[in-house]
């Protein structure tokens, strides 16, 4: 034998409005929270911290689930290498010699050299394109390269050959400015 009870129908809709305690508290709790984040954690007044740790690219340095070794396929600028930043280069002279025979015993006077302003690269194929910039016959004649080493003349090959090997430069600081000597043989 099964019994039902019924309730009634005006309970189940007094329990649901607000009564006048849970407003106060209500109230309260949210005077409250307004206490302490703004009076008590005055954030904006904090000292600094006094030992600043890099960040090294990564959102979450100190801990987190990378523990500071956030990996992705963007660049981050703090995880370029100070090494790496040679696109920023000093200003220097290359000397520029123009010659009709190999530099088997030549003495070069400062009348026959044409001074080429450039950027300090760190090899060959780039300065020599763009020494050639300034002077054209270089290219367009495939003429022989030579480099001054150490007061010996060094062999590089015809332009093409040169630029396409790129090998290093040996700038050498002269009056604080950087210099290279290049012999083009036409």
């Amino acid at each position: 034998m099964s019994t039902t009870t019924t309730l009634p129908l005006g309970d189940a809709g007094a329990s649901a409005a607000p009564n006048g305690i849970s407003l106060l508290l209500l109230l309260f709790f949210l005077v409250f929270t307004f206490y302490i984040f703004n009076i008590v954690l005055d954030l904006a007044n904090l000292t600094p911290p006094e030992i600043e740790y890099p960040a090294n690219g990564s959102s979450c340095s100190t801990g987190g689930l990378a523990c500071g070794h956030a990996a992705g396929n963007v660049l981050n600028f703090g995880d370029v290498d100070q090494a790496a930043e040679d696109h920023i280069l000093a200003q220097g002279h290359v000397d520029l010699t123009i010659v009709h025979q190999p530099p088997c015993t030549l003495t070069i006077n400062e009348s026959s050299v044409i001074k080429v302003r450039a950027p300090c690269h760190i090899s060959m194929g780039p300065l020599l394109r763009h020494v050639a910039q300034s002077y054209s016959p270089m290219r367009k004649n495939n003429s022989h390269v030579y480099v001054l080493d150490k007061k010996q003349w060094d062999m590089l090959g015809r332009f093409e050959v040169a630029t396409a090997e790129d090998g290093r430069c040996s700038w050498i600081v002269k009056e604080g400015e950087p210099k290279l000597h290049i012999l083009v043989v036409s």
